[in-house]
């Protein structure tokens, strides 16, 4: 199947986080350094201080994943959304990764209230319907991930 792939084209494309998005981040980080420097000095278990480094990856991708009640629009999100429509207008298709599902699930919002033709696959996605949505991307949908 990867022979079937065209060769691969890597876009690098920064993205500046809006205010808010940058305060939110901000906010985040102070959290978790109060967490990690006590009054009494560094935390020393090397778990807690791996799980309050998650956190803020999540937050860059849209401040719904971290604080549930935000009501941002997401920088990362808006730039995904012109490129797509730059993709669309001249006729190609990509392949989008991510390994945070709960992104992908606002990124497909937002590309159904575009009307925007996709395919889906992740980790829960049955073999046999695999195949089926490889190729209908194959086919038709101009974007995939």
């Amino acid at each position: 199947m990867l022979q079937e792939l065209p060769p691969l084209t890597e876009l690098s494309h920064e993205v500046q986080l809006s205010q808010d998005e940058t305060t939110r981040y901000a906010l985040l980080r102070k959290q978790i350094h109060d967490k990690l420097f006590t009054s009494w000095g560094k935390r020393e278990n090397k778990i807690e201080v791996l799980a309050e480094n998650h956190p803020p990856a999540p937050v860059l991708l849209h401040p719904r994943l971290v604080f549930p009640d935000a009501d941002l629009e997401s920088s990362k999100i808006q730039a995904f959304l012109e490129l797509v429509e730059e993709l669309r207008e001249n006729g190609h298709r990509a392949l989008v990764f991510s390994q945070f599902v709960d992104f992908l699930a606002l990124v497909r919002e937002q590309l159904e209230e575009r009307r925007v033709t996709y395919e889906y696959l992740d980790g829960s996605t049955p073999q046999a319907e695999r195949q089926k949505r490889v190729d209908a991307f194959r086919t038709a949908a101009p974007v995939c991930f």
